[in-house]
């Protein structure tokens, strides 16, 4: 994840980070919000789509470098 969020710093480009708001201090998915440790449940999902929103909204705020 520090990889990926520094890539998307470096290119200018937008990055959900959802580590933030759903690990422990250990770096895992937080027990309650998971079954299984990978895949987020209701409650997860509800902590990540404020996250993925602001993250949308500053990809569609920067003026876009890709041609039509």
């Amino acid at each position: 994840n520090a990889w990926l969020r520094d890539f998307c710093r470096r290119r200018g480009y937008a990055f959900a980070d959802y580590p933030a708001v759903l690990s422990d201090d250990r770096g895992m998915m937080r027990r309650d919000l998971t079954a299984d440790g990978i895949h987020p449940l209701a409650a997860g999902y509800a902590l990540m789509a404020p996250v993925a929103r602001a993250a949308i909204d500053r990809a569609l705020a920067r003026p876009s470098t890709r041609k039509p």
